[in-house]
């Protein structure tokens, strides 16, 4: 089995959401039976799954069935892509800062984990997201992160770093560094390549994430 879904899912733009996700699919070479959608809540939930279909009130989906392929949709929060290529597991993770500071990284490892993955041999895609540059907060978000994260900005603001603090929660939870790879590209100021709800509001489309076995 080879993976597929990386680099195509991520640079697809959409505003038609279910006609573009299932477009998306197809020229992967999957079929959208085969799709599991987490219906996202920025919550720090993440479902072993082995069906196809829609999952309520989570942020993440791991699996360890070859049939299954994993899809979520991100407009500036982080895709982050789980492989396991020793035990044939993947994960797909809705990562904004909601529930990165609720801890939804240790939980998709703890689920990898339970479905018989070794952190040490999962690789880790940390997708387009907005970066710290772009990533303006107030004290009421800043209150939830360490300083280290956190640049100072004007008056009570602050600018996060969302990709740095799951890097570092990935490392917690013991993935090696050397399988930690970060696509270091902004949403936020990219408009040709990407959507972002920071810069367009409720205007924004969506960028969506597949990852799937081919076979």
């Amino acid at each position: 089995m080879k993976v597929a879904g990386i680099t195509a899912a991520i640079s697809v733009r959409s505003r038609n959401r279910e006609l573009n996700r299932n477009s998306l699919a197809k020229v992967l070479g999957f079929t959208a039976d085969r799709l599991s959608i987490p219906n996202q809540i920025h919550s720090n939930t993440v479902k072993i799954v082995d069906q196809p279909g829609v999952y309520k009130k989570c942020d993440g989906l791991v699996t360890g069935s070859p049939d299954i392929v994993l899809s979520l949709q991100v407009a500036d929060c982080i895709p982050l892509y789980l492989i396991d290529s020793v035990q044939n597991n993947l994960g797909l993770i809705h990562v904004g800062w909601r529930g990165a500071a609720a801890g939804i990284v240790p939980n998709a490892i703890a689920k990898m984990k339970n479905i018989g993955s070794n952190p040490s041999d999962i690789t880790v895609l940390i997708g387009p997201c907005i970066l710290q540059e772009n990533f303006e907060i107030g004290p009421e978000v800043a209150a939830h992160f360490p300083n280290r994260f956190l640049q100072t900005g004007t008056a009570d603001r602050s600018y996060f770093d969302l990709p740095r603090f799951t890097c570092r929660a990935l490392q917690n939870c013991g993935i090696s560094p050397d399988k930690l790879f970060n696509t270091q590209l902004d949403t936020f100021s990219n408009p040709v390549l990407f959507h972002s709800y920071r810069r367009d509001g409720v205007n924004a489309g969506r960028i969506y994430a597949v990852l799937g076995w081919r076979q």
